[in-house]
């Protein structure tokens, strides 16, 4: 049995699968909220994709991602203090791209927490209110009340509820898009100006890692985006985009994990095989990771299941950081030869449209020796 096989072995929660599908024509149907109870119990990928063993070697600390989405919800619980700064590039958001927009308002806030969640400390129990007879035998001898003993939260990611992202350390940029045609851009910013801006913002503002959990059902990208994305190459920032999903219509990846430099990202099931509705195919995917039964934040502070590539795009983004992290001075080139070379290989031998390289190992690409 592999180390793969061990962790899968683990008591795996029977969950809800309601698909999330992320593209320029938006969310394909809304994630199912949950309740708070047992949030970190069903974060299966930190065990059986090596992330909580990857974080013995780093956590992010001092790498920036941006999140290129419908905007986050920073007063999320899990995020406080995560995230470092944020725009609007569709000329309808809050300046600071703290503001859920589009289609798909909440899609930014579960890629958020799903990437660089910090978890949160519970809040405490409220003193009981006693008489004045219990009042005195509660007092210590200086004459204070005694006090109750009540969880701690010691520091980033290691908050008791909540969500614990990939990269718990990692700084957050959010930068807002108007992305679906349900409910069309009030100010007009079209698709095509929104990415190249974001890209060149998110480059400009010191990020280390973009993350881009949107796609098209277009191998091909608009002539607007080739400096943007060029621009991220020569300025060493690492691109990841999701592949896409059948479930919406995207029967192949579509841009922009088809543009030449980025990181494609695959979507695979609880038991490490290619998802059907939640993923796609193409000769350009780079690594496959878990796209079903996934849990995220909410805008306002709630939870909810989801599914897509939507999702399998920042949990490799997380583990970039984490990369990142540890060597400061690794090229994104290197990041991706890293995070490809130690994935492990399914499907048909080698690289294969379905698989890309194979699935994320987060404790491999942050410990194995790669040339």
């Amino acid at each position: 049995m592999n180390h793969r096989e061990q962790r899968r072995s683990m008591a795996a929660l029977a969950l809800v699968l309601t698909m999330v599908a992320s593209l320029f024509t938006g969310l394909a149907v809304a994630p199912a909220a949950i309740a708070e109870d047992g949030i970190r119990e069903r974060q299966y990928w930190l065990d059986e994709y090596g992330i909580r063993d990857a974080w013995k070697e780093s956590k992010g600390a001092g790498v920036t991602v941006a999140i290129i989405d419908s905007g986050i919800d920073g007063d999320h619980p899990d995020l406080e203090g995560a995230i470092a700064g944020g725009t609007d590039v569709s000329g309808s958001g809050s300046p600071a791209g703290l503001e859920g927009l589009g289609d798909s308002p909440e899609h930014g806030t579960l890629v958020a927490t799903l990437l660089a969640g910090r978890g949160h400390a519970p809040e405490p129990p409220p003193e009981p209110e006693l008489d004045s007879d219990e009042s005195k035998d509660n007092k210590d001898d200086d004459g204070g009340s005694s006090p109750s003993a009540v969880p701690t939260y010691d520091g980033p990611g290691n908050g008791p509820d909540g969500l614990i992202g990939v990269a718990p350390e990692a700084q957050i940029l959010s930068i807002s898009t108007w992305l679906g045609v349900e409910k069309p851009n009030p100010s007009g910013v079209s698709v095509d100006q929104q990415i190249p801006a974001a890209v060149r913002w998110a480059v400009d503002h010191g990020a280390d890692v973009i993350n881009m959990s949107l796609g098209s059902t277009s191998t091909s990208w608009p002539r607007s985006w080739d400096n943007a994305f060029l621009y991220a190459e020569q300025h060493d920032v690492l691109i990841v985009a999701a592949a896409g999903n059948r479930g919406a219509g995207m029967e192949q990846v579509g841009a922009p994990a088809t543009i030449p430099g980025v990181l494609s990202v695959a979507g695979v099931n609880r038991e490490g095989k290619a998802s059907w509705d939640s993923s796609s195919q193409g000769v350009t995917l780079g690594v496959a990771a878990p796209s079903e039964d996934l849990v995220g934040g909410l805008p306002g502070g709630g939870y909810a299941m989801w599914s897509g590539t939507s999702g399998a795009a920042p949990i490799v983004a997380g583990v970039a950081a984490l990369i990142r992290s540890k060597w400061p001075d690794m090229s994104a080139n290197q990041v991706i030869q890293r995070i490809i070379t130690t994935a492990e290989d399914a499907g048909v031998p080698g690289k294969d449209p379905i698989y890309g390289y194979g699935l994320l190992d987060a404790e491999a690409a942050l410990t194995a020796n790669v040339a």
